[in-house]
């Protein structure tokens, strides 16, 4: 049996969105064991999170889609913990909270450099040392 479930956060309201096929139990008792696959909710702590069975199914198919159409409707809801949906065969990825490489890697280099800044105007024990307006 398979199923599309919900998890809203208690406090701040921020929601994922599954589905699970892979489970021998009926859905109210496989949930609170499974809990869910999301790094996201696990970071936060399932605990923290109420739960709701929305559907069961006899096909994992059509669990599938109705948890991937729940997706697509929330998607840009900030709220919304889902980072990604299957729209076709090409998974769509939230791209305002995922950065590339290239991008953490600029955000480190700048952080360096205003850190690099920030400190030529602190006092130094070296007596070679010039700090700015002293030549």
């Amino acid at each position: 049996m398979s199923y599309v479930y919900k998890l809203t956060h208690k406090v701040t309201g921020q929601f994922y969105i599954g589905y699970r096929e892979a489970n021998k139990l009926c859905p109210k008792e496989d949930l609170p064991i499974y809990q869910t696959s999301s790094i996201y909710v696990k970071e936060i702590g399932f605990k923290k999170f109420n739960w709701e069975i929305i559907k069961d199914f006899d096909d994992a198919k059509d669990a599938f889609a109705l948890e991937q159409s729940m997706i697509e409707v929330n998607f840009q809801d900030p709220l919304c913990l889902n980072r990604y949906y299957h729209k076709g065969k090409k998974p769509t990825r939230k791209t305002k909270s995922v950065k590339t490489k290239d991008e953490k890697k600029a955000e480190k280099v700048a952080f360096r450099l205003q850190l690099t800044e920030d400190l030529k105007h602190l006092p130094t024990n070296n007596p070679n040392r010039k700090y700015p307006g002293s030549y």
